[in-house]
């Protein structure tokens, strides 16, 4: 073991950091990239849903205005009737 000395130690030393670093380097580059690509398909099914969220919540406003008209239809067919069925009785007296 004569031939190792302090400079070689340290010099294996920081060898191995190195490796290590540019490994650990790769690793977290190579899950960034990953992460990106979910995050921009996510980001993606994100505004598919919002406009279909959009689209599901005009449909409903429309309907429900829809059936509020036909409950005011309704109500006036059901007035006409009324006074129909009124006028009738008033004739009959």
């Amino acid at each position: 073991m004569e031939f190792l000395n302090d400079k070689s130690v340290i010099a294996g030393v920081i060898c191995s950091l190195t490796a290590a670093i540019v490994e650990l380097f790769r690793r977290i580059t190579k899950n960034s990239k990953k992460i990106e690509e979910k995050l921009e398909t996510c980001e993606q099914e994100h505004r598919r849903r919002d406009s279909e969220y959009l689209a599901l919540s005009n449909k409903l406003s429309r309907m429900e205005g829809e059936q509020e008209g036909i409950k005011n239809l309704a109500n006036q067919v059901l007035l006409l009737i009324a006074e129909k069925n009124k006028n009738k009785n008033n004739k009959k007296q």
